[in-house]
């Protein structure tokens, strides 16, 4: 059996390398952070997800109906969903 040869994958593009460079350094900042404001970093993460939720859904409502159209398979969609 012969095995398929998957192209190259792309480079990545400086937008997504700064991004990178930006989260390492966080990942940084937070390793040298105290048991307290990793906690405190945490708890104010949820607080801005709580009051996002709604906001959040709405879009991956809109998400949702965008793949669908787009005919991404029913498997892919459902992965998609927020519950």
């Amino acid at each position: 059996m012969t095995q398929a040869t998957l192209p190259p994958p792309p480079e990545p593009t400086p937008e997504l390398l700064q991004r990178a460079a930006t989260v390492r350094r966080g990942a940084m900042a937070l390793a040298r952070c105290s048991d307290g404001e990793r906690q405190a970093a945490v708890n104010a993460m949820a607080e801005a997800l709580d009051r996002a939720s709604e906001m959040i859904l709405l879009a991956n409502q809109a998400d949702l109906a965008a793949a669908a159209a787009e005919g991404l398979a029913p498997a892919l969609v459902a992965r998609l969903k927020l519950d």
